[in-house]
């Protein structure tokens, strides 16, 4: 059946309706309720198949485990076998896309490209970008892209999450939930530590994001001390830094931290101040990568380590 771009129009108003109504009730950005809707129909699509031969890292991963969080326009994915060629990684991606999903989206791929080569000492792989569309009926409902990478060891073992899907919240769709696999919290974690202290030619680094994700991640989620020092003693070797045995925040982000803090949704406020932020991170973290807490479980209810 063919859809009329009268009546796609019509739906996509309704749904737009919908967005705008749980975005007044929640407090919630437009934005991010239209990218994780966009989001979760094209990651049912990836996993449905129950491998995890894709697995799903960076902020789009944290935003399935929390249901909300940190607005992101694009998807991180790392493919467990070897990248490319760029025919074959087209082919796949676009075959993926053209599965059937719940609810009313279909997507529609723009372009592939290949950002990165790979290189010759293997540090970095080569990288791919896809542009897509996620799709009502033929009216585009959102943009959007995923950033292609290859699974390093460091990332595993993968975890399964399950996500309530945010279109059955907000309309009369009765939808399952699905489940996406993801790299392990620690693993997360871990690269966020090492990344904000590997140095650069223009400098520190500027993913000041990073702080405020680690916030995120120490307010929501539980992990193992143990998991989370293997996995940035790995993480630090594969970057060739020296290995983190506290908590370092480069300190230059103090005037700009603070600024950019703002427009993360779901940060409290009071770790929008650098001091406040680093000072929490620090706190957890740093008896952690000291190796002092190696039988321990961080507990994000009480805050506490167990």
């Amino acid at each position: 059946m063919v859809t009329s771009k009268r009546d796609s129009k019509e739906r996509q108003k309704k749904l737009n309706q919908a967005i705008a109504k749980w975005s007044r009730d929640r407090g919630l950005p437009r934005d991010l309720i239209r990218y994780q809707i966009a989001f979760e129909g094209f990651l049912e699509r990836v996993f449905q198949t129950g491998s995890d031969e894709w697995v799903l890292k960076g902020g789009a991963a944290l935003l399935m485990r929390n249901g909300e969080g940190r607005t992101t326009a694009d998807i991180d994915l790392a493919r467990v076998a070897e990248l490319g060629p760029l025919a074959s990684i087209e082919a796949e991606i676009r075959q993926i896309a053209q599965r059937p999903g719940q609810g009313p989206l279909t997507y529609r791929v723009r372009n592939v490209q290949q950002k990165r080569i790979g290189s010759s000492d293997g540090y970095k792989g080569p990288t791919y970008e896809v542009s897509l569309d996620a799709m009502m009926g033929v009216v585009v409902f959102q943009a959007f892209s995923l950033d292609l990478t290859e699974q390093r060891h460091t990332q595993e073992p993968h975890e399964r999450v399950e996500v309530d899907l945010t279109l059955g919240k907000i309309s009369s769709e009765n939808l399952e939930p699905v489940s996406v696999y993801a790299t392990a919290i620690e693993s997360q974690l871990a690269d966020k530590i090492c990344a904000m202290r590997e140095p650069h030619r223009s400098g520190d680094s500027n993913r000041y994001h990073d702080l405020a994700d680690i916030i995120t991640i120490l307010l929501t989620q539980p992990f193992s001390a143990k998991d989370l020092k293997s996995a940035c003693d790995h993480e630090a070797r594969r970057r060739r830094i020296e290995i983190p045995t506290e908590m370092w925040v480069p300190l230059s982000w103090e005037k700009e931290y603070p600024r950019r803090a703002e427009t993360y949704y779901g940060l409290p406020v009071k770790y929008h101040d650098f001091a406040q932020a680093t000072a929490f991170a620090s706190e957890v973290l740093s008896p952690t990568l000291a190796g002092e807490l190696s039988a321990a479980r961080w507990d994000p209810d009480t805050r506490s380590w167990r």
